[in-house]
């Protein structure tokens, strides 16, 4: 392999290995809990490589492949 096709590479692979947030472990997924009793409600989200998210898009699943995950809180005022 020639050394422009290295670099092509690396730099394929870079962009593949970005982090992208993605909320509820899919970009077509739906996952907010209900209101609780202060206002708020849940969203699960990941923080998965670029690479991952579109494979994910392609098949229609969560691979559970992810840098960190966690749970955002929207307040939407009180009941």
């Amino acid at each position: 392999m020639s050394r422009k096709k290295k670099i092509w590479a690396a730099i394929a692979a870079l962009i593949l290995l970005l982090p992208m947030r993605v909320t509820c472990g899919n970009m077509f997924y739906g996952c907010a809990t209900a209101p609780d009793t202060d206002g708020y409600y849940y969203t699960y989200y990941e923080v998965e490589p670029l690479g991952i998210t579109l494979v994910e898009s392609l098949i229609q699943t969560n691979l559970r492949v992810y840098y960190w995950r966690g749970k955002d809180a929207h307040f939407i005022g009180k009941p």
